[in-house]
């Protein structure tokens, strides 16, 4: 049996990122070193659009400076200075996105042959980080970002992450708020919250590969040759449910069960200011 031997562009990839500062690892989350490789392996077309709630699952969960920057964070390094860092950029790849799209829609337009891109333009730029950052703020719980991440649902203008995957991230926050930290009032809140969303399927904790695994368990060819990957996986992360996918429509609307749970989380979120 011929063995799977790391490929050339991870091994490059984990030596990159064993230099990079956690701040310089969220400034390059859009790289294509890290964007490429995970889309490359990704199967199924959503996985490609990044306003999917799929591509959260498909893609930004896989990326290996996502993983390095939740890894780092949990081994003790400053929380509040990296979940500053992950809000200044996520405000900073949302706000005016809608012109971003427009002009990378005449762009697309306008270019015979397609656009080919020899670095992440910012559009790309915009919708690697963003998603990503959701997602790190999620996996770290960092419930100070609520109050930005409700703005962001709530704005009705374009996003470059999906709004679902917003208000997923949301509840796991949501959930996981310190109930030693709530007054009374917030408590009850949160229950009733908990009533209307009871139906929400659960994320899971699974083992992953770490950011710094020669193979990982996303690799395309385990499963083309239809080998069963054995290496240690011992790096823990949530994963987030495919059925919620039941929840938006093909164009990434949310439908009137989300309207209605977020409705409550609001309150409850109202009673924490």
């Amino acid at each position: 049996m011929v063995a799977i031997r790391p490929l050339r562009t991870r091994l490059a990839l984990i030596k990159t990122l064993r230099r990079e500062s956690i701040t310089t690892s969220i400034e390059n989350l859009p790289n294509f070193d890290d964007t490429v490789l995970v889309r490359g392996q990704a199967m199924g077309e959503t996985a490609y659009d990044s306003n999917s709630y799929i591509y959260a699952n498909q893609v930004v969960s896989k990326l290996s400076r996502a993983r390095k920057i939740i890894d780092e964070v949990r081994n003790g390094h400053d929380r509040e200075t990296v979940g500053k860092q992950l809000i200044d950029y996520l405000i900073r790849d949302t706000t005016g996105f809608d012109a971003v799209f427009q002009s990378k829609n005449r762009q697309i337009a306008t270019t015979k042959g397609g656009v080919l891109l020899s670095a992440p333009d910012e559009y790309w730029i915009r919708t690697s980080r963003a998603p990503a950052i959701v997602y790190i703020l999620g996996q770290l719980d960092f419930v100070d970002a609520l109050p930005v991440l409700e703005e962001l649902y709530s704005n009705r203008e374009r996003m470059p992450v999906n709004r679902l995957f917003i208000f997923f991230v949301m509840h796991q926050l949501v959930s996981n708020f310190p109930e030693s930290n709530l007054r009374s009032e917030s408590v009850e809140l949160r229950n009733r919250y908990y009533e209307v969303a009871g139906k929400l399927p659960a994320a899971k904790e699974v083992s992953v590969a770490a950011w710094d695994a020669q193979l990982a368990e996303y690799d395309l060819r385990f499963r083309v040759l239809g080998r069963e990957f054995q290496h240690p996986c011992a790096f823990k992360l949530r994963q987030y449910p495919w059925t919620l996918t039941e929840y938006e429509d093909p164009d990434g609307n949310v439908d009137q069960r989300i309207t209605q749970m977020y409705s409550a989380m609001q309150a409850f979120l109202k009673s924490l200011q």
